[in-house]
């Protein structure tokens, strides 16, 4: 077990500290119905294919298409910013880092995933370790603004 792994255990999957740093599993943003949320990859340095991964209990818009309750865009597929428009729904976004080893399967929460959370103006900023547990916090890094009723 990955000593990131062990601390969520610990901690019965809260946050945990490590070496002085907080870290996440999953991130809970206070949203609401009408705000817009700008999410944007700032840089990848993984071997792995990186995405973030979305759940939020109502609708939204991306590009115009309509999507409910669950969102993921891939670093490799997805626009480098995506806005994304909450039609409808709860007043909470969880969000967290995901990843795929090349076998077509999205891998979260587990081997030393994890999140370093920042206060940025508008929004987060998310430095993320994957499954391979270096603890570096520098495999994905992207940013989530929250433009309020916009």
């Amino acid at each position: 077990m990955s000593r990131i792994d062990a601390l969520f255990q610990a901690s019965r999957g809260r946050t945990a500290e490590l070496d002085g740093r907080t870290i996440h599993r999953i991130d809970s943003v206070r949203v609401g119905p009408g705000d817009r949320l700008r999410l944007t990859f700032e840089s990848i340095k993984s071997d792995w294919r990186q995405a973030v991964r979305m759940n939020y209990a109502g609708k939204v818009i991306v590009d115009g298409r309509p999507f409910s309750d669950h969102l993921i865009f891939w670093h490799d597929t997805a626009p480098t910013s995506i806005e994304i428009l909450l039609v409808e729904g709860d007043d909470r976004i969880e969000v967290y880092n995901a990843w795929d080893v090349g076998n077509g399967t999205v891998h979260y929460w587990h081997n030393g995933g994890a999140m370093v959370v920042q206060e940025v103006p508008n929004g987060r900023r998310y430095r993320c370790n994957d499954g391979y547990p270096d603890e570096d916090f520098d495999d994905l890094i992207f940013r989530l603004e929250i433009l309020r009723g916009s």
